[in-house]
C-alpha cells in the first residue's frame, strides 16, 4: 500500500505548520491544505487540528466540531481534546454530551477524560451527573488518579457537597494529596 509512506512524508511539514499557528485564519489555511492533500480523515492529523481548535487561545469550538465529524474512528486523544475544549467553552454541558457519545461508540474513557468531563459538570453545576461520573471512575479503577481525585473534590466542593469533598480528601493517601496540590 503506497498511502502509508505518502502520509508519513506529508505529516511533518503539516505538523510544524500547526505548531506555528497564531490565529484561526492560519489554521483554516492549514486545514484546507490538509484536505487538498487527502489527510483530513487521518486520526492523527485530525487530533492535532482539534487540539488546536478546541483548546488554544484562538479556539473555535465550532471548527473543532467540523473536524471531529470528519474523523471516522476518533481516538481517545481526539475525544479528550473535544471534551476538554467543550468543558472550557461557554456551554460546558456539551462536554457531557460528547462524553455520552464517547460511551455510545464503545470508546473507553481514561484518566485524562475524567478531569475534563468532571470540570464540565462543575462549570455547568451538574453535580448529579458528576455523581454518575464518580461511579464510572470507581468502576474503571481510576479513583486514585491524582487529577481525577482533584477534579472530583473540586466538583463536590463547588457544588455544595462539602462532606463528599472532605471524605474524598480524607481517604486520599498522603502521596495523592501532595500530587493534588
Amino acid at each position: 500500500m503506497t498511502t502509508g509512506p505518502l502520509i508519513a512524508r506529508k505529516l511533518p511539514p503539516i505538523l510544524s505548520l500547526l505548531d506555528s499557528c497564531t490565529h484561526m485564519n492560519q489554521l483554516k489555511q492549514i486545514h484546507a491544505h490538509i484536505i487538498i492533500q487527502g489527510l483530513s480523515r487521518s486520526n492523527f492529523t485530525g487530533s492535532r487540528l482539534i487540539a488546536f481548535c478546541a483548546v488554544s487561545p484562538y479556539a473555535s469550538i465550532d471548527h473543532a466540531k467540523l473536524i471531529f465529524a470528519q474523523i471516522q474512528e476518533p481516538s481517545i486523544f481526539t475525544w479528550n481534546s473535544m471534551i476538554r475544549g467543550l468543558s472550557m467553552s461557554s456551554n460546558p454541558k456539551e462536554a457531557i454530551v460528547f462524553y455520552s457519545q464517547l460511551l455510545c461508540k464503545n470508546t473507553q474513557p481514561n484518566n485524562f477524560t475524567f478531569p475534563f468531563v468532571i470540570k464540565a459538570c462543575t462549570e455547568a453545576a451538574a453535580v448529579e451527573t458528576g455523581l454518575l461520573l464518580h461511579n464510572h471512575v470507581i468502576k474503571l479503577g481510576l479513583e486514585l488518579d491524582a487529577y481525577v481525585l482533584s477534579s472530583l473534590i473540586h466538583m463536590y466542593a463547588s457544588g455544595g457537597k462539602i462532606d463528599a469533598a472532605i471524605k474524598l480528601f480524607a481517604e486520599a493517601s498522603e502521596e495523592e494529596v501532595w500530587e493534588i496540590f
